[in-house]
C-alpha cells in the first residue's frame, strides 16, 4: 500500500458516504463523540453560600448547624443579608477552586448520590456516540429567581464549553431540576435563551405556582431541622424571609389553586368548625395578603421587618419600603414567567397524604397563650393555625407541582404516592424516571443529528 489517509468526522457524519478515498490505503478515521450534559438545579437552600466579597463562608448545610442554632434575629439577619438593604451579589455559592463539576457547591447528602447515579448509569447504545457528564448549577438562593436564571444560563454555556475544550462536541444540555431549581430555570427559559441551549427540562416537586407552606414557615416560624437555619418564630423568620427576594417567590402566586380547585387558600375556622372568611378574596394576592400591614391575614408583622437592618445613610429606605421593593420583584418574576416552560418538559411530583401537605392554610382566631404572647405578637398571636391536611410531599402540594401535567404527554409525567420533598432524588422510581427522560431526550437529538446531516 502507498500510505494512510484519513479523516476526522463527528460521529453523524458516518452515516454519509465518505466518497475521495483509494482502495489502496488504510483510512483511519477520527471519530468525534458528543457530550450532553445533565445539569442539576437545586432547591432553595441546596447550594453553599459565601460572601462574594472575602469569600467567607456563611451557609454550609450540615456543616455548621452549631454556628447557626443560637442566634437571634438581628443575628441570623445580618450573617445571611448583611446590615442593608438587599444585595444580590452580597453572596455567592462557594464552590472548591478548581470544582469545575460544580458539585461541591450543594447540600452534598441530598444531591451527590443522584448525581454518582447518573454518571454511573448504562446509557445502553447511545454510549457510544453521547457521554452524560453530571454537572451542578448551584446558586444565591436569597436572590430572585430571575436573577438566578441569567446566572444558570450563563453556567450552562461554562459547562458546554468545558465539554468542548475537552474536545468534544457539546451545543445542548439536559436541565434537571429539583424544587425551587425548577423556577431558577424557568426564570432562564423566559429571559436568558436557556431553551436554545437544551435538549430539555425535568423537573422534580417544583413549587409551580408555589406553595402555602412558605406564608405558614413566614407567620409562624419554621419546622426542624429548617429552623436550625430560618429561625423557629416569626421574630427570625421575618427579617430573614421578608428582606430575600428569593425565598419570597415561593409564596402562592395570583394563578395557586388548592388541591380542589379554590383561589382562595387562605381560610378561617370558626368554633363550630363551619368555614368563616378565606382569602384571597381578589385577583391580588400581593396587596390583599403580602402588602397587607394590620389584618389577621397579613403576612408578616412591619415591627419585625428591621431586626439587624442599619441604614445606610438618613434617607435611607425603612425596613417596610424595603420589604415593598421584594414583594414587587417577587411579583415581576411571577408575572414575567407566567406558565413558561421548555417545549420538551417531564414532570415528577408527589401525592397522596403520607406527607400531608397545606395545599390550604385553615386557622381559628382563638386567645392567645403566654406562648403566643411572648415569642409571637399581635395579631399572629391569635391566629392558630391548623396542621396539614392535604396531598403532596409534605412542602409542594400536589396540585402546584401537577400545574404542567394537562400540557404533557402521560409518558412525560411521573406521579409518585407518598414521596418526600427533599430526597426525592433519591426514590428509586424518580431515578429510573429520569434516566429514561434523558435518554428519549438523547434518542430524539441523535435522530434530528442524523435527519440533518
Amino acid at each position: 500500500m502507498a500510505g494512510s489517509s484519513g479523516r476526522n468526522l463527528k460521529w453523524w457524519e458516518l452515516a454519509k458516504r465518505q466518497t475521495g478515498l483509494s482502495s489502496d490505503q488504510k483510512h483511519p478515521f477520527q471519530i468525534q463523540r458528543e457530550s450532553i450534559p445533565i445539569v442539576l438545579v437545586p432547591g432553595i437552600m441546596g447550594s453553599k453560600l459565601r460572601k462574594t466579597s472575602g469569600k467567607k463562608s456563611i451557609f454550609s448545610p450540615t456543616g455548621d448547624i452549631a454556628s447557626w442554632i443560637f442566634l437571634g434575629p438581628s443575628s441570623r439577619r445580618r450573617r445571611l443579608l448583611g446590615k442593608q438593604a438587599f444585595t444580590p451579589s452580597y453572596l455567592e455559592p462557594k464552590v472548591e477552586d478548581g470544582d469545575k463539576k460544580g458539585w461541591s457547591g450543594l447540600f452534598t447528602s441530598a444531591y451527590a448520590p443522584f448525581l454518582e447515579y447518573i454518571e454511573a448509569s448504562d446509557f445502553g447504545k447511545l454510549a457510544p456516540i453521547f457521554s452524560f457528564p453530571a454537572y451542578a448549577a448551584p446558586y444565591n438562593w436569597t436572590a430572585s429567581n430571575k436573577t438566578s436564571g441569567e446566572k444558570l444560563a450563563a453556567r450552562v454555556d461554562e459547562v458546554m464549553s468545558i465539554e468542548r475544550e475537552a474536545g468534544l462536541i457539546c451545543d445542548r444540555a439536559i436541565i434537571l431540576t429539583h424544587s425551587m431549581g425548577g423556577l431558577v430555570t424557568r426564570g432562564a427559559l423566559a429571559n436568558n435563551g436557556l431553551e436554545g441551549k437544551s435538549l430539555g427540562v425535568i423537573h422534580t416537586v417544583m413549587p409551580t405556582v408555589g406553595a402555602p407552606q412558605s406564608y405558614v414557615t413566614v407567620k409562624k416560624g419554621g419546622s426542624f431541622p429548617i429552623s436550625i437555619y430560618q429561625g423557629g418564630s416569626p421574630k427570625h423568620t421575618v427579617p430573614l424571609i421578608g428582606n430575600a427576594p428569593g425565598p419570597l417567590e415561593l409564596l402562592p402566586t395570583n394563578d395557586f389553586r388548592t388541591n380542589d380547585g379554590d383561589a382562595d387558600w387562605l381560610k378561617e375556622l370558626k368554633d363550630d368548625g363551619k368555614p368563616g372568611e378565606s382569602f384571597p378574596k381578589t385577583d391580588d394576592v400581593y396587596s390583599e395578603i403580602y402588602l397587607n400591614r394590620k389584618n389577621l391575614e397579613r403576612l408578616l408583622d412591619p415591627d419585625l421587618l428591621g431586626a439587624g437592618y442599619k441604614a445606610s445613610s438618613p434617607r435611607a429606605p425603612d425596613p417596610w419600603d424595603l420589604y415593598v421593593e421584594n414583594i414587587n420583584v417577587a411579583k415581576s418574576y411571577h408575572a414575567g414567567v407566567g406558565m413558561k416552560k421548555h417545549a420538551t418538559t417531564a414532570l415528577v411530583y408527589g401525592k397522596g397524604t403520607g406527607h400531608k401537605t397545606y395545599d390550604r392554610v385553615e386557622f381559628e382566631v382563638g386567645t392567645p397563650n403566654w406562648f403566643m404572647r411572648t415569642f409571637v405578637g399581635a395579631p399572629e398571636e391569635r391566629m392558630e393555625i391548623e396542621k396539614p391536611k392535604g396531598s403532596g410531599d409534605g412542602t409542594v402540594p400536589e396540585a402546584s407541582a401537577a400545574v404542567f401535567e394537562k400540557d404533557l404527554a402521560a409518558s412525560d409525567v411521573l406521579a409518585v404516592t407518598n414521596v418526600e420533598h427533599q430526597p426525592a432524588l433519591n426514590n428509586g422510581g424518580i431515578r429510573t424516571f429520569i434516566l429514561t427522560q434523558i435518554k428519549m431526550m438523547a434518542e430524539a437529538w441523535r435522530d434530528e443529528r442524523l435527519s440533518s446531516s
